[in-house]
C-alpha cells in the first residue's frame, strides 16, 4: 500500500470530481481490508490516510473501531495516531467510548510523560461526564506529578471537565491554591483558568475561609513578574509574560469584587502595574486594559481610580482605533461610578465626535450624553447640537432625543431650553421622534412667560425656513405629477413648521405688541414689527407652497381660524375667509372637510360660538414625554413600525366605557395621518368642546336653550324641532352628554331595564318616509349609512368628533347618518347612498358563558366588501339583572373599528330584555387577513359589588 504522501499526490493529480471519488473509493476499500488483518504492520499509515479522507468530506466511519486498537498499542507512534483519530472521528455520544477508560487509566499512570499527556488531552477534548467521573482519581494524581508539563495538562483537563460537568467543581477547588503558588508560568496560567472556571460554575466556593490565601498568593505571583529580570523565554515586547499578568489580573478582579479587605491587598500591586507598564506596545496596552478593568471592579482607592481614568485618556490620545474604542467603552462604565473624574477630560471625549471612525463617534456620543449635568449642560449640549449638523443619518434620531432629554433635565433656563429645541428641530429636519415636538408644545403651554418669546422665535424660524424653501422651489424643477395628484415630498423642516404654526395659532396675536429681531445671534440685526397682515401672509405663503404636505396645510387652516377670533381688521378677516374658502373643493378630503367646518364657523351667524371655539387651549396637566417612563410604549411603536402584514396576536385593551374604541374616540375612524398632528394642534372640534363647555357653565339658561338650534341651522341648514328631554341614566357614560348639556339638550339616554329602546342606528331598518334634506355644503362627503336614507347627510362634512355630537342631538330628521368614516391615512371612505336597507344575515352566537349570551348579525355591503357592520345583542338567563354591563373590543393593527354606544347598561334577567350595540370594522388587508377580534365583557350580578370580567376570542363572524 502507498504512503500518505503518495496518496495526497494522487488526489491532487485528479482533474475531475469523478476521478477523485474513484481514487478515494479504491483507497477506502484497501484500508477497510487492511483493518481486518490484525497482523498488519501499516495500521498507523492506513489511519493517517483515513483521516485525510475524512478531511476531504468522504465517509470514514469504518475506522472508528480501529482507533481503539491503535490506542491500546504499546507503540507511541500508533498510540498518538489513535488518540488523534479518536478526537476527530468520534464524539462524546458514541458508545464506543465505553471501551477506553481502562486504556486511558493505564496511559495516565504511564512513566512516559508523552503518553500521559496524550491521555489527558483526549479526556479533556472528548471525555463525557461518565468518563470524567471514572478517571477523576487518576486526574487528581496528575496534579502532584513531578513534571510541570503534566501538571499543566491535568489542570487544563480539569477546566474542560468542569465545563462539561459543573458538579465536579468542588472536587478540584482545593487544588487551585497549590497550583497558584507554582513557579512554572504554564502551571500558574492554567491554575488561573481553573479558578475562573470554578468561580463561574459556583461563585460561593472561594468565599469560604479556607481560600483566604488566594489573594496574597495571586498578589505575590504578579509582583514577582513585575520585579523579575529579563527572561527571553517569557518576554514579549519588553513585558514579562503578559499572558500570565492578564490572567492574574482577571483572578484579582473576581476575588476582589465586593471584598474590601481583599481589595486593600491588591491596591499596591495594581498601582505598580499601572505605572510601570509601557502603554505604547500592544502587549502593554492589553495588560493596562485588564488592570483598569480590575481597578473599576474592585473596591479600589479613589486615587487608583483616577490613575485608571488617566490611563484611558492616554489610550484616547493614541492613533490606534481599537485602543480608542475600548477606552471609550470603559469610560462609559467609569462615568456611572465616578463622573467628576471623567468630567476633567470631557474636551478629549468631545473631540472624538469628529473621528473618522463611525464606531468611535457612536461611543463618544453616548459618553458625552452620560457626562451632561447641571454644571456643564450649556457647553456639552451646544457641542452635541453642533455635531448634529454633520452627524450621519442613522445617528440623528437618537441624537436629537438625547439632546432634548438633557435639556429637559439640566437646562439652566426655560428660555435657553426653548432656543435649543428650536435649533434642534431646524437642524435635524425629519429625523425627529414624535415626543420631541410634543415636549416643546408642553413646554410653551406650561410656561406663560414664554408665550410671546416662543411666538417670536418660532415666527423667525418659520420665516427663514419658508423663504429658504421658496428659493429652493424657484431654483428647482416643478414637482412630478402622477395620476392627477401631486407627489408629496417631505420637507426637511416639516416638524418645525407644524410646531411653529401651532404656536402662531395659539399666541400669534401677541406678536404685534412688541418688535423683535429675526436673528438675535447676528450683530446689528434690525428689529421688525409683525402685524396681523404679515402673520397671515406668512401662513398663506406656507399653504401655497407646492412642497407643503396636507397635514401642514390642515395646521395652517386651523391656525388661521383661531387667529380670526383675535384680529379685528376687516381686510385681514376677509383674507382669512378667502384662504379657507379656497379649500372647500380641495382634492384632499381632510382639507375639504376642515375648510367646510371652519367656513361655517367664520360665518356671520356663528356669533359668540366662534369666540368660544377659538379660545386658547387650556394648559395640559401632563409631564414631559421625554422623561416619562415610556419603554413599553416605544416597544409597541417599534413593533407597529415593523408590521409587514403577518398575522399578529390580538392586542389587549384596558377596560373602556361601553361604546368606545381603543383610541378613545366614539363613532369615527381614526385618521392616522393627522394622529401625530392632533397631539400638537387639537382639531377645532376639540377646541369647541373644551371652550364651549367652560363657557356653558356661566351662560344663562335661555342662552343655552337657543344655542343648539343656532348651531344646527348654521352647519346643516335645516330647521330643528324641539324635542323632549328623556330621562338620563347615570350608569352609562356618554361622551356627547357633557358637550350637549352646554346647549341645554342633554344626550338621549339609553333604555334601562325592560324592553330595550331601539338604537338610533337601527331606526332605519324599517321603511320610514324620509323628509327632503337641503343640499349639503360645498365639498360635502358622502357617508356609508347603516339605514335607508337616500341622500347623504350634511353631517358628513364635519369632523368625526362634531359629527358624533350632532348625530346624537334631537332633531327632526328621523334617520340620522353616522359620522364620517376615515380610512387609511389621507383617504376618506366616501360612498354613494344606499338605495335600501341592508339585508341582515342570520344571527349566530359567538359567546355563551356564565349565563350571558352574545349573538351577532352582519349587514354586508356588496359595494364595499372590506367594511363589515355588525349588531351585537346581549341577553342573560340569570334570575337577577346584570348592572354596569360593558363590552370592549380589541383588534389586530390591520383592522379599524367604529363602535356606537350601547342601548343600555342594565341587562334584564330571564331573557326578558337585551342590550344591543352596533360596530363597524374596516379590513385594510381585505383578502389577505381575516376579520377577528378579542372581546371583553364585564358586569355586576344583582346588588353585589364584585365585577365579573371575561375575555374571549371571536374568529367566526356572520356574513364572512
Amino acid at each position: 500500500m502507498s504512503h500518505l504522501k503518495d496518496f495526497i499526490r494522487e488526489i491532487r493529480a485528479c482533474k475531475t470530481a469523478a476521478e477523485e471519488r474513484e481514487v478515494v473509493a479504491r483507497e477506502s476499500a484497501d484500508i477497510r481490508t487492511s483493518f481486518k488483518d490484525m497482523k498488519c504492520k501499516t495500521r498507523d499509515r492506513n489511519m493517517a490516510k483515513l483521516l485525510f479522507i475524512h478531511l476531504l468530506g468522504y465517509p470514514a466511519y469504518f475506522g472508528q473501531v480501529e482507533t481503539v486498537n491503535l490506542i491500546a498499542s504499546s507503540k507511541f507512534h500508533e498510540k498518538r495516531l489513535g488518540y488523534l483519530a479518536l478526537m476527530v472521528l468520534l464524539d462524546e455520544q458514541q458508545d464506543l467510548l465505553m471501551l477506553l477508560p481502562n486504556t486511558m487509566k493505564t496511559d495516565m499512570a504511564s512513566p512516559s510523560n508523552f503518553m500521559t499527556a496524550l491521555a489527558l488531552v483526549a479526556l479533556g477534548n472528548i471525555g463525557n461526564s461518565e468518563m470524567i467521573r471514572d478517571l477523576s482519581s487518576e486526574l487528581e494524581k496528575c496534579f502532584r506529578h513531578s513534571h510541570a508539563y503534566i501538571r499543566k495538562k491535568a489542570t487544563l483537563c480539569a477546566v474542560r471537565a468542569i465545563r462539561k460537568d459543573p458538579d465536579v467543581a468542588d472536587q478540584y477547588a482545593p487544588k487551585v491554591l497549590l497550583l497558584l503558588g507554582e513557579r512554572a508560568h504554564g502551571v500558574v496560567t492554567a491554575a488561573c483558568a481553573l479558578l475562573l472556571e470554578i468561580n463561574a460554575a459556583s461563585p460561593s466556593i472561594f468565599k469560604q475561609p479556607q481560600y483566604d490565601q488566594l489573594v496574597p498568593t495571586a498578589v505575590r505571583a504578579l509582583k514577582s513578574l513585575l520585579l523579575s529580570n529579563y527572561s527571553s523565554q517569557h518576554d514579549v515586547a519588553g513585558i514579562t509574560d503578559p499572558f500570565l499578568q492578564i490572567k492574574l489580573l482577571q483572578v484579582m478582579r473576581v476575588l476582589g469584587r465586593g471584598n474590601k479587605a481583599a481589595s486593600d491587598l491588591m491596591n499596591d500591586v495594581l498601582a505598580q502595574v499601572a505605572t510601570n507598564t509601557d502603554h505604547r506596545k500592544n502587549a502593554g496596552t492589553a495588560v493596562l486594559y485588564e488592570c483598569v478593568q480590575t481597578v473599576l471592579s474592585i473596591e479600589a482607592e479613589p486615587a487608583l481610580r483616577v490613575l485608571a481614568v488617566n490611563i484611558l485618556m492616554r489610550f484616547l490620545a493614541r492613533n490606534d482605533n481599537n485602543t480608542r474604542y475600548v477606552a471609550l467603552n470603559l469610560l462609559s462604565k467609569v462615568v456611572t461610578l465616578d463622573k467628576p473624574t471623567v468630567q476633567r477630560h470631557k474636551k478629549i471625549i468631545v473631540d472624538c465626535l469628529n473621528d473618522p471612525d463611525i464606531s468611535i463617534r457612536r461611543r463618544a456620543l453616548e459618553l458625552t450624553y452620560a457626562l451632561v449635568d447641571a454644571t456643564n449642560c450649556r457647553h456639552l449640549v451646544t457641542e452635541m447640537v453642533d455635531y448634529l449638523g454633520r452627524a450621519d443619518a442613522e445617528f440623528k434620531t437618537d441624537l436629537t432625543r438625547k439632546i432634548c432629554i438633557a435639556c429637559e433635565k439640566y437646562a439652566p433656563s426655560k428660555k435657553w431650553q426653548l432656543d435649543t429645541i428650536i435649533k434642534v428641530l431646524s437642524t435635524a429636519g425629519s429625523y425627529v421622534r414624535d415626543d420631541i415636538p410634543s415636549a416643546l408644545v408642553l413646554l410653551i403651554s406650561q410656561t406663560p412667560t414664554l408665550h410671546l418669546y416662543a411666538a417670536q422665535r418660532l415666527y423667525a424660524a418659520l420665516y427663514q425656513a419658508t423663504h429658504a424653501r421658496v428659493a429652493a422651489v424657484a431654483g428647482a424643477a416643478a414637482p412630478a405629477v402622477s395620476g392627477g395628484k401631486q407627489e408629496e415630498q417631505q420637507p426637511p423642516e416639516e416638524t418645525l413648521t407644524q410646531v411653529a404654526i401651532w404656536a402662531l395659532g395659539e399666541y400669534g396675536d401677541l406678536l404685534p405688541t412688541e418688535p423683535f429681531e429675526l436673528n438675535p445671534h447676528a450683530e446689528g440685526e434690525p428689529q421688525v414689527a409683525v402685524g396681523p397682515a404679515e402673520l397671515v401672509g406668512l401662513l398663506e405663503q406656507i399653504i401655497r407652497l407646492p412642497l407643503t404636505t396636507a397635514p401642514t396645510r390642515a395646521y395652517a387652516l386651523t391656525a388661521l381660524t383661531k387667529l380670526s377670533g383675535r384680529f379685528t381688521d376687516a381686510p385681514v378677516l376677509a383674507r382669512i375667509t378667502d384662504l379657507i374658502a379656497a379649500y372647500r373643493t380641495d382634492i384632499t378630503v381632510e382639507l375639504q372637510q376642515r375648510a367646510c367646518e371652519y367656513g361655517a364657523v367664520l360665518g356671520a351667524s356663528a356669533g359668540v360660538l366662534r369666540q368660544a371655539l377659538v379660545k386658547r387651549m387650556p394648559v395640559p396637566d401632563l409631564t414631559c414625554p421625554l422623561t416619562r417612563n415610556t419603554e413599553e410604549d416605544e416597544v409597541d411603536e417599534d413593533e407597529e413600525d415593523q408590521h409587514g402584514g403577518e398575522d399578529e396576536p390580538l392586542d389587549e385593551t384596558p377596560a373602556l366605557p361601553a361604546g368606545r374604541t381603543e383610541s378613545g374616540q366614539q363613532g369615527g375612524w381614526e385618521d392616522e395621518e393627522l394622529k401625530e398632528g392632533e397631539q400638537l394642534l387639537p382639531g377645532l372640534a376639540g377646541a369647541a368642546a373644551t371652550a364651549a363647555a367652560s363657557a356653558a357653565s356661566t351662560a344663562p339658561a335661555s342662552e343655552k336653550e337657543s344655542s343648539l338650534p343656532d348651531l344646527l341651522s348654521l352647519t346643516l341648514g335645516v330647521p330643528v324641532a324641539p324635542a323632549a328631554t328623556p330621562a338620563v341614566s347615570p350608569a352609562v357614560p356618554n361622551p356627547a352628554a357633557d358637550l350637549m348639556s352646554m346647549f341645554g339638550s342633554p344626550a338621549a339616554a339609553p333604555a334601562v331595564g325592560g324592553a330595550p329602546q331601539p338604537h338610533p342606528m337601527l331606526a332605519t331598518h324599517s321603511p320610514v318616509p324620509t323628509p327632503p334634506v337641503p343640499s349639503p355644503l360645498p365639498g360635502d362627503v358622502s357617508l356609508l349609512p347603516l339605514g335607508g336614507t337616500t341622500a347623504p347627510s350634511p353631517i358628513a362634512s364635519l369632523s368625526p368628533t362634531l359629527a358624533s355630537i350632532l348625530a346624537t342631538a334631537p332633531r327632526s330628521v328621523p334617520a340620522p347618518a353616522g359620522p364620517a368614516m376615515m380610512g387609511p391615512p389621507g383617504m376618506a371612505m366616501a360612498a354613494p347612498p344606499m338605495m335600501g336597507a341592508p339585508v341582515a344575515t342570520p344571527p349566530i352566537p359567538v359567546y355563551n358563558a356564565r349565563g350571558v349570551t352574545l349573538t351577532m348579525e352582519g349587514f354586508p355591503d356588496p359595494a364595499r366588501p372590506n367594511i363589515h357592520t355588525f349588531r351585537c345583542t346581549f341577553s342573560t338567563s340569570l334570575s337577577v339583572p346584570l348592572r354596569n354591563f360593558g363590552f370592549q373590543v380589541s383588534l389586530p393593527k390591520y383592522l379599524r373599528l367604529q363602535m356606537q354606544p350601547a342601548s343600555g347598561n342594565i341587562l334584564p334577567p330571564n331573557l326578558s330584555g337585551t342590550i344591543t350595540q352596533m360596530m363597524r370594522i374596516m379590513n385594510t388587508m381585505h383578502g389577505q387577513q381575516p376579520v377577528q377580534f378579542r372581546g371583553r365583557v364585564e358586569y355586576q350580578v344583582g346588588d353585589t359589588a364584585e365585577v365579573i370580567a371575561d375575555v374571549f376570542d371571536v374568529t367566526r363572524l356572520p356574513g364572512l
